[in-house]
């Protein structure tokens, strides 16, 4: 997980890699659905935008960026903080992606 705040907004990004050995138990199959399509609904109700689906080694990503501002509301367009640039932060407790071979 890592967020990345950008002066007027911060991004969100969290990706679940694929499991180096298939699951022992089956996956939870009695869910709703709704999950994704309710972050969809709560991510657009405060102007930001979100990117959501499986990436194609057998993982999930979800990539969403959020205003600070309230929704209508605006940003400083010449904050200090816009003109610093991106600020990434690490979050405690959230595991490295694994390497990769490239």
């Amino acid at each position: 997980m890592s967020l990345t705040t950008t002066g007027s907004h911060l991004g969100v990004l969290v990706i679940n890699y694929a499991p180096p050995e298939p699951a022992s138990v089956p996956l939870e199959t009695a869910g709703t659905g709704h999950g994704l399509v309710g972050m969809r609904e709560r991510v657009r109700l405060v102007g930001g935008t979100v990117d959501i689906g499986p990436l194609p080694d057998g993982g999930f990503r979800v990539a969403a960026r959020l205003p600070l501002a309230a929704h209508g509301a605006g940003a400083e367009s010449g904050s200090a903080s816009a003109a610093a640039g991106p600020e990434e932060v690490d979050i405690p407790g959230t595991p490295s992606p694994p390497a990769r071979d490239r």
